[in-house]
């Protein structure tokens, strides 16, 4: 046999595929790894995105609550005109009537 005896030529087979096996596995490792810091990068994001979530419902809560404040302060203040006219009357009164004893 020009190239060794068929025992060598096993043990060549052999160590081609085992060198060929541990290159694949390599391959693999280094994908996982890869995987590995997506998975985490994207799970880092995910936080972000929850506490920005967050505080977005959070500021909607304030809006509501503003925009009920600002409703009752509107409803107050049309209330407050309203009675404007007979405050006007009983300060007019009161006045007349300051001027009457003084």
């Amino acid at each position: 046999m020009a190239g060794g005896s068929p025992a060598n030529a096993l043990l060549e087979a052999f160590r081609k595929r085992q060198k060929d096996s541990y290159n694949e596995a390599v391959k693999i490792d280094n994908f996982i790894k890869a995987l590995q810091l997506e998975i985490s990068d994207l799970k880092r994001k995910n936080a972000i995105l929850q506490d920005i979530e967050q505080k977005y419902a959070s500021l909607e809560r304030q809006v509501a609550d503003l925009k009920q404040s600002s409703a009752a302060l509107k409803d107050e203040n049309a209330s407050l005109k309203g009675q404007l006219p007979r405050q006007r009357e009983l300060d007019v009164k009161r006045e007349g009537f300051g001027n009457i004893v003084g």
